[in-house]
């Protein structure tokens, strides 16, 4: 929670700065528009910061407006993501049956620091995660192979 306060306060503190170089690009005073009505001049500065939009998205509903709970949009990108992707693959592994297998691979793939810098991805792509991929769905090399020679691809090693 503290951080989504200091979200709220830099967000509000920002878009107040924002607000009065607006004001200072119009040939306008700003201090003098602050000094008129401090309240307003503060709303404008939080709608202007973000900040408005937020709390909105959680003060008038559940989800924010790309599909985040409160907790998630406050973990942050990873934590939040991952925490939702966790829950759909034990909902479709526990009610639908499906093998999970694939699914957190591909979790751990996408959330993985550092993976995609590039020679470390094409490393972990050769090594790790086509093995991984074709323990869990066999033929998975294959298609690749082929899809790739479809789309006018040519392997460097192994013609």
């Amino acid at each position: 929670m503290s951080g989504l306060a200091q979200f709220f306060v830099a967000a509000a503190v920002l878009g107040t700065v924002a607000e009065m170089l607006r004001d200072i690009a119009k040939n306008q005073d700003p201090v003098e528009h602050f000094n008129h009505d401090p309240g307003a001049y503060l709303r404008r500065g939080i709608v202007r910061g973000g900040a408005a939009g937020v709390a909105g998205d959680f003060v008038f509903g559940e989800f924010s407006r790309h599909g985040q709970r409160l907790s998630d949009w406050a973990l942050g990108p990873t934590i939040g993501e991952t925490g939702q992707d966790l829950l759909a693959i034990f909902t479709r592994g526990v009610w639908q049956g499906e093998d999970p297998r694939k699914d957190l691979i591909f979790l751990a793939r996408n959330n993985l620091p550092l993976q995609n810098v590039w020679y470390a991805k094409a490393a972990l792509d050769a090594v790790v995660w086509s093995h991984l991929f074709e323990w869990v769905n066999p033929g998975y090399a294959a298609r690749t192979r082929r899809r790739a020679r479809r789309q006018g691809i040519r392997p460097i090693i192994g013609r």
